[in-house]
């Protein structure tokens, strides 16, 4: 399936419409003050409290792209806050200097999509740096209306029914990543309970160039793994995430269960997820109890194929907006 970018201005501008319009929604407007290196403006912003986050949206701030930008901090608690990061979309046009973008699917849906570039003011932070530790996959190949592909991550479909909850976790993706020590990635081979974290993982596509079936089914996979997070630790459990693992739970002596979450049981996924929990599992002595969570079960004999493979199945279904997982208790007893 191949995904394009809109470039007329008509287009661009009824999809930022669009997309403001969502996260408006249940927002409660409050005026505050942004501050960045050498100024500052006093603007008014969407709050959305429940999902902790603000935007500000401005179509006259610039002479070539709308101005959106996105925080974390509470506007209740705060008169000055700063920004975590701009998703600003182009008039019109191959504007490639705007980092923002709106991208179209075969289907016609609309997607909103940012470049990686992130703005910080101090050394390693940036697109190549932002692109390298984030949670997700790579971004996707967009075709411009010049025939060229440039590399976008899906943030979320501006209709999807969970868009400004994706939009909210790619925020807080950015601000982690603002926040961490910016260094190179090192792959452990044992994790023990004092190594662990967790970050919540952007929650935009996990796709790769020659897509198959729903991408706006996979920009849930961040959504369903925070959730999977939230049950391990209403549960007592150490778990955690990294660059290359979904979520794992670590007892004394490394992995005790490892995670591998895919929004789709093609056949392809599950190939995907298979080599992913083998290798990542066997860096280990004592290799974990290797978990694959699914929206629905597989046939019988991918089953069987799996059971050889020491590999258990779990599922999960979506209850408003929240998945509920189904064999979390087997698999962790």
């Amino acid at each position: 399936m191949a995904l394009t970018a809109l470039v007329e201005k008509d287009e661009i501008r009824a999809a930022y419409k669009r997309m403001m319009s969502r996260l408006k929604d249940g927002a409660q407007i409050m005026e505050c003050t942004l501050g960045w290196q050498g100024g500052n403006q006093t603007v008014k912003v969407f709050w959305r409290s429940d999902e902790r986050y603000w935007v500000h949206g401005d179509d006259r701030a610039t002479t070539n792209r709308y101005w959106c930008c996105f925080g974390t901090t509470d506007p209740h608690e705060h008169s000055m806050m700063s920004i975590v990061c701009e998703i600003n979309p182009p008039f019109e046009g191959n504007n490639q200097r705007a980092a923002g973008m709106f991208v179209r699917d075969d289907n016609g849906k609309v997607y909103l999509a940012h470049s990686g570039k992130i703005g910080g003011g101090r050394k390693g932070i940036g697109k190549a740096a932002f692109l390298d530790y984030y949670r997700g996959s790579k971004p996707e190949m967009v075709r411009l209306s010049d025939g060229r592909l440039v590399g976008r991550i899906l943030i979320g479909a501006l209709d999807g029914k969970r868009f400004t909850r994706q939009v909210a976790e790619y925020v807080r993706e950015v601000a982690r990543f603002k926040k961490a020590e910016i260094a190179p990635v090192q792959i452990k081979e044992i994790v023990t309970q004092d190594d662990v974290g967790f970050s919540p993982e952007f929650q935009g596509a996990r796709t790769r160039y020659e897509m198959k079936g729903s991408i706006e089914s996979r920009c849930d996979h961040g959504l369903i793994v925070s959730a999977l997070h939230n049950e391990l630790q209403k549960k007592k459990l150490i778990a955690g995430n990294d660059r290359l693992r979904d979520l794992f739970v670590a007892g004394k002596n490394g992995v005790d269960v490892l995670f591998e979450v895919k929004t789709e049981a093609t056949t392809t996924c599950i190939y995907e997820a298979v080599g992913q929990l083998m290798i990542h599992g066997s860096t280990q002595k004592d290799a974990p109890m290797r978990v694959l969570v699914l929206p629905v079960q597989p046939n019988s004999s991918t089953l069987r194929a799996l059971d050889k493979l020491s590999i258990r199945v779990m599922t999960y279904a979506w209850n408003s907006g929240v998945p509920k997982f189904t064999g979390l208790n087997k698999v962790i007893q």
